[in-house]
Order: structure tokens, then sequence, then C-alpha cells
């Protein structure tokens, strides 16, 4: 029943139209179009000189110097981090060994667990400090890998 009324006002509007033109609208400013100006793109020429994919291309001094023995710690690598309060917990993982939870002020092989950050643990020894960064690799792990690029690229 609804479905033939609903055909029967389809079919009516079909002969007696819309009901007209619609009037044109006066007194209203003519569109223009909205021109879109392109951002100005800053020249990089420090990115020019050293493209980040170019084959010759090797860390800076100052990356080779951080990367140098920090002492027994470089052969860790901080797997993730817990922050709450005063405590903190790290979780460390060493070569050949299953990762090892750190609480602050605990030691570990000699370096005490000074502060524990949301990206970072900083451990203590003697006055020396050491900080370990979340998901970077070990030092002696990152010289390594740095040393087989190394002498991959040089066989090229």
């Amino acid at each position: 029943m609804m479905g033939a009324v609903l055909l029967l006002a389809l079919g009516l509007q079909a002969v007696m139209g819309s009901g007209g033109d619609v009037a044109p609208a006066e007194g209203l400013a003519a569109r223009r179009p909205h021109l879109v100006a392109a951002p100005v793109v800053p020249a990089f020429p420090a990115i020019l000189r050293a493209p980040l994919f170019a084959p010759d291309r090797r860390p800076s001094d100052a990356d080779a110097a951080s990367a140098k023995s920090n002492g027994p710690l470089d052969k860790y690598a901080l797997l993730g981090v817990t922050v709450g309060g005063p405590l903190g917990i790290a979780l460390v993982a060493g070569p050949g060994a299953a990762p090892v939870s750190v609480k602050a002020g605990e030691v570990l092989e000699g370096w005490r667990l000074e502060s524990v950050a949301r990206d970072k643990a900083v451990f203590e020894h003697d006055g020396a400090r050491q900080t370990l960064l979340v998901g970077a690799p070990s030092a002696s792990a990152a010289r390594a890998a740095a040393q087989a690029d190394r002498s991959g690229t040089d066989d090229q």
C-alpha cells in the first residue's frame, strides 16, 4: 500500500514538474575563484651537501667519539622502563643473557641505577655517569655493526 502511494507521488511530480525555474540571485557579488598560494619551500643546502642515502656518507667525528667504550655497561641495551613516582625499573639485556630488571638504587656490574625516565636510564659509578637509551643498541653492538658496514662497503 505504502509503495503504491510513493509510486503515485513520483508519477505526479514527473507529470507536473518541479514548479518552475529557480529565480536568479540578484544583488549578490559574482563568485571569484580562491587562489591558493603554494608555501615557500626553504632551501636546505646542508641536506643537499650531505644526502641521507649517499654511499660515501659516514658518521661525524662527534658520533664516533660518543660510540667509544664507556665502561662495562656498553655491552648492555635498554629494552624498556617503568616509571611511577620515585620508583623506576629498567629492563636491560646483555649479550647472550636473559633480560634483567634493575630497580632504582640497585647495582648492575658495579653501576648503580640512579634515575629512570620514560626514554632512558642513568647509571652512576665512582662519579661517572652512563646513560642507556630505550631502543638504542648496545654501544658494542653499534660498533660491531658499523665495522661490518665499513668492511662491506670497502669491498664494493
